[in-house]
């Protein structure tokens, strides 16, 4: 039997997926959790040349501490809540604010449908 392996050209950027490392952190302060961003077409096909600007925001229990690409002739700081994704991802290091609850991130950019994530700080 012939492994047949199906390969699939992305077609052009049209939303945001989210996952995060972590369904739970702590939630005193010191808790961390990396969410990554991926660019995808309408059939959820990763977009390997996207390079969009996406923009991170938290509300209730952490906030945005960092975000990179791995981009390494990237000059801008980490410490900022948006940055370039290159090869169509982006990772956003998201830090617990000392109260117990529920996070939720999001992220979004230009032209793109923006995508949401909720994970707990216990």
């Amino acid at each position: 039997e012939v492994d047949r392996k199906v390969v699939r050209t992305a077609g052009e950027p049209h939303h945001i997926e989210l996952s995060a490392y972590s369904e739970c952190i702590a939630g005193d302060g010191e808790g961390l959790n990396y969410v990554t961003a991926t660019i995808v077409d309408k059939s959820g096909n990763v977009c390997p040349n996207a390079c969009n600007r996406l923009t991170f925001s938290a509300e209730g229990s952490a906030y945005v501490y960092a975000t990179d690409a791995g981009d390494q002739r990237e000059t801008e700081t980490f410490l900022r809540p948006d940055k370039k994704a290159l090869s169509g991802k982006l990772v956003c290091c998201v830090r617990s604010n000392g109260t117990k609850g529920e996070a939720v991130v999001t992220c979004e950019a230009d032209g793109l449908i923006p995508a949401t994530i909720t994970f707990k700080c216990v």
